[in-house]
Order: structure tokens, then sequence, then C-alpha cells
């Protein structure tokens, strides 16, 4: 494995391949650093992390403190909205799970 590997597999830091072979071997250090302290990061305030893989699709969940700028978590809404079409059938799933773990708790009967 080459020092330039960890770079040019992760491409989180949006350094372009010119970039990154121009770095030092210090630089690619402190690159990779970052990169693994950014994981460290996302396990330490993340207070569940589920990631499931259901054969023809994947879920994952984070549920954590909210750390974003407010002004960030804005951006993001904008660019990811939750309510569009191709979110409709996760969010009818969610709404008819919830409904039926509501009627179950509730001790009606179908």
């Amino acid at each position: 494995m080459t020092a330039l590997a960890p770079v040019r597999k992760k491409r989180q830091n949006n350094l372009t391949l010119a970039t990154a072979t121009e770095l030092s071997g210090e630089q690619h250090v402190d690159v990779n650093a970052s990169d693994l302290d950014k994981q460290s990061d996302r396990e330490e305030f993340a207070k569940a992390d589920i990631r499931l893989s259901l054969g023809w699709f994947y879920l994952v969940i984070f549920f954590g403190k909210e750390r974003r700028s407010p002004e960030r978590v804005r951006e993001e809404r904008k660019e990811h909205p939750v309510l569009t079409l191709k979110n409709a059938p996760v969010l009818i799933f969610i709404w008819l799970s919830v409904f039926v773990v509501a009627l179950l708790a509730s001790g009606t009967q179908f």
C-alpha cells in the first residue's frame, strides 16, 4: 500500500490527485489522521448507529446530539428535503409501522 492509497481511497478531504501527489509524507499522515478523527467523532457523538442491509436496500440511522450549526442544518434541508417522491415509500412505511404499533399498544383488535 502506498502512502497515497488512503488519500486516493477516501477523497473526503476534496483533494485532487495532483494535490495529493504534492503532499509531503508528514502532510499525508496529517490528512489520514484527520480522516480517523472524523470517524472517531462520529462514533463518539452518535448515541445510536444502526446500519441494516436488507438484500436489495440498506438503511442507516444515526441518533445523537445535533452538533451542526443552524445555518448548516438549513442548507442541508434545502439540498436534501425529506418530503420528496423518492422518500415517499420509506415515509409511508414508517407512518404505517407507527400506526400499527399504536393500534397494538391500545389493544384494538383487527
